[in-house]
């Protein structure tokens, strides 16, 4: 029988603090091209694109407010 007063302890066994220090990466293009992953290729891809226009407008709105003149057109640049 199990007992409740002492957690389990051992190689197997792994704690919620332990988890959140492993840090996850995130896969390179490269490996999942190497696991034949090719949907997940394309949503990395498509996350990164995302990723780059939003960096984009940001950057462009910034160097607006440091000229000191309002953004321009309303509808931002879009790939």
């Amino acid at each position: 029988m199990l007992s409740r007063q002492k957690p389990a302890t051992g190689p197997g066994s792994s704690t919620p603090a332990q988890e959140s220090k492993k840090k996850k990466q995130m896969p390179t293009l490269e490996e999942y091209l190497d696991k034949r992953d090719y949907t997940g290729a394309i949503t990395l891809l498509e996350v990164s694109r995302i990723c780059c226009v939003f960096i984009f407008n940001q950057l462009k709105a910034a160097h607006y407010r440091k000229e000191g003149r309002k953004e321009g057109r309303k509808n931002r640049f879009c790939i």
